[in-house]
């Protein structure tokens, strides 16, 4: 009896601890929670914060700078650094807005050209960039004329092995893992001499890529200086991004902020 009350002690005793430690562990995540509200009082806060605001900016996150900015606003609407990053933002997104319509505007023309040529290639890669950018009626017209072509080409192999190998070769052009489609389209052609075509599309885009290292640099470059406020050098870097790939949005809203910065 002596065992097995001690034994209930023990184990009175680590509950106790445990809901101790439970309670403690609450109060201090409401401290927590009260300190971070605190934080907003403090002297330098909202510089801070517009410092942060304008690494988001500068990083090409607008959304997060727009949310930054908003809360600054509010809660220092004499605070004019803030209310000029909130303006030029906004004039951003719009920006932005017109250059998504105006790319998909683009691709559904290249859209079109591939489905009146039977290129199913071409035809389904455009039609996932238009996906990321809008969603309309329109793209299920071309969904199922693209899913029709899709199907009489896979009809018309001899076996199982080279239906895989199209339907491998379709999803890596559509990811634009053209090093991947180029390799799967070179041994379509063999036995199926009209892939020669899509293997040479393939190769082209193949070779575009290694743009895209360079590309990468550009921008690295051009976020660098502007958060150097080298802006001259800023906009030298961003138009040569820009000249490399004109329908790329990202190369022309940071050639926009670069000018937005020379302005000021």
């Amino acid at each position: 009896m002596k065992k097995l009350a001690l034994l209930f002690t023990l184990l009175f005793l680590v509950a106790s601890g445990a809901f101790a430690m439970s309670v403690a562990g609450t109060v201090d995540e409401e401290d927590n929670s009260v300190a971070k509200i605190e934080d907003t009082t403090k002297p330098g806060y909202y510089d801070k914060q517009l410092v942060l605001a304008r690494k988001y900016y500068f990083n090409g996150d607008l959304t997060k700078a727009e949310d930054i900015c908003d809360k600054i606003v509010v809660a220092e609407p004499e605070n004019e650094a803030a209310a000029e990053l909130q303006n030029k933002i906004v004039y951003l997104k719009q920006k932005e807005v017109v250059y998504k319509k105006n790319l998909v505007d683009t691709y559904y023309v290249e859209l079109r050209k591939s489905v009146m040529e039977g290129n199913c290639y071409d035809g389904v890669m455009y039609l996932k960039k238009i996906g990321e950018l809008e969603q309309d009626d329109k793209m299920n017209y071309f969904t199922n004329v693209l899913t029709m072509e899709k199907e009489n080409i896979v009809a018309r192999f001899n076996n199982k092995k080279d239906k895989n190998t199209f339907l491998k070769s379709l999803d890596a052009f559509i990811n634009e893992d053209f090093v991947k489609s180029t390799k799967l389209l070179y041994k379509l052609q063999e036995k199926y001499p009209q892939f020669s075509i899509y293997l040479s599309i393939s190769r082209a885009k193949e070779f575009n890529e290694e743009n895209d290292n360079r590309m990468k640099y550009l921008h690295k470059q051009t976020v660098k200086c502007l958060q150097k406020n080298e802006f001259v050098t800023a906009k030298n870097y961003a138009q040569l991004l820009y000249m490399m790939d004109y329908n790329n949005i990202t190369a022309k809203l940071l050639l926009d902020q670069v000018e937005l910065e020379i302005e000021d």
